[in-house]
């Protein structure tokens, strides 16, 4: 058997280090100059020797000086609170004289550091990040990355808030794709979640409306008729229409629309607005849906909810001399009625945005600009 080449198993050779050396890397890793890290990669010396220096060289120092650690600190301490008395004194002498000449002589007669060390800096920053048991660098680090942050949220409320004077009820999911292009162009990574926990700490989450009038009223004898939509695959336009009732607040009180949407294309059919919930509402948005019919198919489905409206007479007796099947829902589970609910909240709370409607025709014929032009 052939043997390797023993240049590649030889070991990484170290140079030398003299004992000044020695004391001078601790000595700057224990000021906070530079890291273990830092150390190793600068002089070419593994870090588990410079490990072993730091605990063997630091009770050789605290040998040679005849003291324990806990000594130490107490003298340190000691020290520090007779400066910090010293000081105390010498800016009550100085603002006991400003007081008496009116003269601010930090300013004038100090020399400009130590006027400014007086002003600003009750205390050092190195003794902050030493008392954390962290390195400079990692304390400088740490305040840049905050700095960034601050930076890229500024950045990203900006893009929300703008997109929001266009879109007022966008949630986080759809202004994540929104916002998309801006954060490319700003160089700027920021994720789903991330943007859920920013928007949430400036509370500008789109909060839930309270339901404050009740559209449906299911609590009634007449008949109701099956869900016939349950497991029925849809396949083609004018196969299912869909209807609904929901109300628009308006500085005149609520006004209440009557949809009935495509459920295969989504296209809205037909519409009323009146301020009741009458049947003669749900009557007139069917009667513009057939208007709108553009193919001649025969029983096409009617889904809706179990409301009074759907199943009184004067409605389900309409719908059948057209020629329509009548399907409602069988339990209080909207997603029973899945595609009209979310039409819904597309005009509320949408693009459409009909909750900022400020005025209300009694005649039931909403502004041009709402909905699809009138058949």
């Amino acid at each position: 058997m052939e043997t390797q080449n023993n240049g590649s198993c030889r070991k990484k050779q170290y140079q030398k280090v003299s004992f000044d050396m020695k004391l001078s890397i601790i000595d700057e890793i224990a000021n906070g100059q530079i890291s273990v890290n830092h150390a190793s990669n600068k002089h070419n010396i593994s870090r588990s020797s410079i490990d072993y220096w730091i605990k063997k060289l630091s009770n050789f120092e605290n040998k040679s000086m005849g003291m324990s650690k806990n000594d130490q600190v107490k003298k340190l301490k000691q020290r520090i609170e007779e400066l910090e008395f010293v000081k105390e004194f010498q800016q009550d002498v100085i603002a006991d004289f400003e007081n008496i000449t009116g003269e601010h002589l930090s300013k004038k007669y100090l020399p400009e550091a130590l006027a400014k060390e007086i002003e600003k800096k009750p205390f050092k920053i190195k003794w902050l990040y030493q008392c954390l048991g962290i390195s400079k660098q990692a304390y400088y680090k740490r305040i840049k990355a905050n700095d960034d942050k601050e930076k890229r949220d500024a950045i990203v409320l900006g893009l929300v808030t703008q997109k929001r004077k266009l879109h007022h009820k966008a949630g986080t999911r759809k202004l994540v794709k929104y916002i998309k292009d801006g954060l490319m162009e700003n160089n700027v990574k920021m994720g789903r979640d991330a943007l859920f926990d920013l928007l949430r700490s400036y509370g500008m989450l789109v909060k839930k409306t309270k339901r404050y009038h009740i559209t449906t009223d299911s609590k009634h004898l007449f008949h109701k008729s099956p869900n016939l939509v349950k497991d029925l695959e849809i396949t083609h336009s004018e196969q299912v229409l869909v209807s609904d009732i929901t109300y628009i607040q308006t500085d005149q009180g609520h006004a209440y629309l009557a949809l009935v949407t495509d459920a295969y294309s989504k296209k809205l059919m037909g519409w009323a607005l009146d301020d009741n919930m009458k049947a003669t509402l749900v009557v007139q948005a069917l009667k513009m849906a057939i208007k709108n019919l553009k193919f001649n198919y025969e029983n096409i489905i009617h889904h809706s909810d179990r409301g009074i409206q759907y199943c009184c007479p004067e409605f389900s007796d309409f719908a059948k001399e057209n020629g329509f099947v009548l399907s409602t829902t069988q339990q209080y589970d909207p997603y029973e009625n899945a595609v009209a609910e979310r039409i819904n909240g597309i005009l509320k709370y949408g693009e459409c945005n009909l909750n900022s409607v400020l005025f209300f025709t009694p005649s039931g014929v909403p502004p041009k600009e709402w909905l699809p032009n009138r058949a």
